[in-house]
């Protein structure tokens, strides 16, 4: 993630007090089902097979607009949307898991740390 500071990008990790003090709101806009809707290619070549893959109805209007921009041929390939909190919790979980393992040496701190580098 990046963070404007004074006209200059700064890269911050997601363990960072600034990125944790930035509170979740949900703006309640409606998430479009775009696997349904047959407009966005997506692939389902992920760990999960996904039956459906929503965004929020501004993300589509973007996707779609992007995409419009795009060379002839070419078309935009999606492999996740929208994540409930309770799905990003599971896979930061056994991301962590992996670390404490691969590391028993850190501390609770450090191993939230390194998972946050590729969460």
């Amino acid at each position: 993630m990046f963070v404007s500071m004074n006209n200059a990008l700064k890269k911050e990790l997601i363990a960072d007090t600034v990125i944790q003090s930035i509170p979740i709101i949900d703006d309640g806009e409606p998430l479009v089902d775009i696997a349904s809707l047959g407009i966005v290619q997506y692939s389902q070549h992920i760990e999960i097979e996904l039956k459906s893959i929503l965004v929020r109805k501004t993300v589509l209007k973007k996707l779609l607009k992007a995409e419009s921009l795009l060379p002839d041929g070419f078309r935009l390939q999606l492999y996740e949307g929208y994540i409930s909190l309770r799905r990003q919790k599971n896979y930061f979980d056994e991301k962590f898991e992996i670390v404490r393992q691969k590391h028993p040496e850190f501390s609770l701190e450090e191993a939230f740390a390194e998972t946050t580098k590729s969460a």
